[in-house]
Order: C-alpha cells, then structure tokens, then sequence
C-alpha cells in the first residue's frame, strides 16, 4: 500500500512540477509494471494556457516566455515588452477562461478560441478594471508541449500593438 501511496505522491508532484509533459507513468495496481498515459491534445493545450496565466498573473516573464514558441509569429520581443509594460502598469493581475472552440490543423497548430475575464488594478489610479473579451490564440506543438504560436486581436497577453 505505502508502494501505491509513494507512486500516486510522485505523479502528483510530477503533474504540478511538470505541467508541459506530454505523457507520465501510472501504476495499472495489478502487476506493479508501469504504463504510458498520453493526455489528449485540448488537455494539453488547457495546460499550457493555465501555465501562461498562471506565469502573466504572477509576473513571470521567464516562465511566460518559457511557454512560448521560437517561432512565434511577428516578433516574440515585442510580445514581452508588451507583456512587462502590462506588469508595471497593472498589480493584481487574474485572469479566467472558457474555451469557446478548439481546432487543429492536423500538422500540430491547434487555434483556440476563448471568452476570457481579466481582472486587475491599475497602479497609476488604483482603481479596479476587469476587461472581458474574446480572443484566438494559436498553439503549435513543440517537444510534446504546446507553446503559444500567435495571437489574434484583440490579444489575451499583452496590450494590442499600436
């Protein structure tokens, strides 16, 4: 049983340190062999999106970047002064989503439609905003993870280019 409790302890601790894995091991509890489990790709896709609001909501541009593609369309560096111009300006940073629809190409970009409410305070004025929009963002599958290949007006992540 302590066998079962240290394997069940270990996948969660995986699940939470490794959301980008494409696959993790489970024990079937019969025969002690381990076997593959390979999420579907909207599972994935709501993993990379979750680590992208979670790394925006907590001001992480390391960690957004991290999740996002090389070859993001148009310029990635424009994306991130983008994306640290929405830090300075705004602090309690949250965001919620639902899918509104999820297309694949068949060649690993899979387009995301989502509803999304962001909530935030604007640190010149210290009022309180929340900005609810529609958005379609592009992932492309890279490595087993999907990383945010572009963004559609109006953006989820960074004010819209000028």
């Amino acid at each position: 049983m302590s066998n079962n409790v240290s394997i069940i302890g270990l996948l969660l601790a995986l699940t939470i340190l490794c959301p980008q894995s494409a696959a993790f091991a489970a024990d079937n509890g019969t025969t002690g062999a381990v076997k593959s489990v390979v999420t579907n790709p909207q599972e994935l896709i709501r993993l990379s999106l979750d680590g992208l609001i979670s790394a925006y909501s907590g001001k992480n541009i390391r960690q957004f970047m991290d999740l996002v593609s090389e070859s993001y369309t148009g310029d990635a560096s424009v994306l991130e002064s983008s994306i640290r111009r929405d830090f300075s300006d705004f602090t309690n940073l949250s965001m919620r989503y639902t899918f509104n629809n999820v297309t694949s190409d068949g060649k690993g970009n899979v387009s995301v439609a989502v509803t999304s409410v962001r909530d935030h305070t604007v640190i010149k004025t210290g009022k309180q905003a929340t900005i609810k929009k529609q958005s379609t963002l592009i992932f492309k599958l890279e490595n087993g993870a999907y990383r945010l290949y572009s963004q559609k007006s109006p953006r989820l992540f960074g004010r819209d280019f000028q």
